[in-house]
């Protein structure tokens, strides 16, 4: 896949997330977007991530100054990590 095709599935992907108002929507992006389930990683060598992220933590995420007006990452993003981890993972 050329750089500019990876940009524009992750615009439309991301597009997509945004739009998704339940898990069952979210799930089914998957199958909307054949290119997704070509370049998956593989499960075995990168485990499923098992946590998730409420909505009371995304509105910290929006007033915090992390996001920018647009839900963006904020240009000044790491100097508000304090967190190991989340520097790492940074």
């Amino acid at each position: 896949m050329k750089t500019e095709e990876a940009i524009a599935l992750t615009n439309e992907v991301f597009a997509s997330i945004k739009q998704a108002n339940s898990i069952e929507e979210l799930v089914k992006i998957k199958t909307e977007y054949p290119a997704l389930s070509k370049n998956m990683m593989n499960i075995d060598d990168y485990p499923k991530i098992e946590f998730s992220i409420s909505a009371s933590e995304i509105k910290t995420l929006e007033t915090s100054g992390i996001l920018d007006a647009n839900n963006n990452l904020s240009k000044n993003i790491t100097s508000t990590l304090t967190d190991p981890l989340a520097k790492l993972l940074f």
